[in-house]
């Protein structure tokens, strides 16, 4: 008499998966706040490269055109996209129009802050031209 053994049951039973997506539900209600958190503050930083990318590029036109090159802050970021993003300057009129003359210089150095509810970063612009982020 050939008797086969019984079959092997393979994979999970409802309990089982009922219990795991009821522990997934729960470290997503935990998560979402804190991701939440991260996506506002990496508008920030986004808009802070955004921005030394446009100063580099200007700078660049600058001395490749030989001529005065300006960009205005406040529009680059405002056109990006960038939604509850804010541009704070220091002097007062930074963050109006950065000039950059036909040598890659600017007479207007200062710091520009970009801040939301969440973080803030400072871009300093040298009189020589270069801009950094500074924190």
């Amino acid at each position: 008499m050939n008797i086969k053994p019984p079959r092997a049951y393979h994979g999970f039973t409802l309990i089982e998966l009922m219990i795991t997506v009821a522990i997934l539900a729960i470290l997503g209600m935990v998560a979402a706040p804190q991701m939440q958190n991260q996506i506002i503050a990496s508008r920030v930083t986004s808009a802070t490269n955004e921005l030394i990318a446009e100063l580099t590029r200007a700078r660049s036109d600058a001395v490749k055109l030989n001529q005065q090159v300006s960009i205005n802050p406040t529009t680059i970021i405002a056109n990006r996209g960038n939604a509850n993003v804010s541009i704070v300057s220091n002097p007062a009129g930074l963050a109006a129009s950065i000039t950059f003359n036909a040598d890659g210089t600017t007479a207007n150095a200062g710091t520009i802050t970009i801040s939301n509810s969440s973080r803030s970063r400072d871009i300093r612009v040298l009189g020589s031209g270069k801009s950094f982020v500074t924190n």
